[in-house]
């Protein structure tokens, strides 16, 4: 859960700014963070997007989040906030 948290909140924090998200860049980002992230963790991104929380991009386009995946984010954050 807190993977999907992280994840979302980068590529929202990313599409905001008008950045492309790619799996490197999750990667690194996930560095700077209190836990990272394995290849195959990011990898979960397919995941995410079958749920329909994510579109992913061809090429340069990257991974953007969806309507009903900053809903999810903050579903997400407020069930972790209430088990802290």
């Amino acid at each position: 859960m807190k993977e999907h948290i992280f994840i979302l909140e980068v590529i929202k924090q990313c599409n905001e700014k008008g950045k492309a998200v790619s799996r490197d860049l999750l990667s690194s980002k996930s560095k700077e963070s209190e836990f990272v992230l394995s290849p195959q963790q990011i990898r979960r991104l397919d995941i995410l997007e079958s749920e329909g929380f994510v579109v992913k991009g061809r090429g340069r386009a990257g991974t953007k989040i969806t309507d009903v995946g900053i809903e999810y984010l903050y579903f997400l954050k407020s069930k972790s906030a209430v088990y802290c």
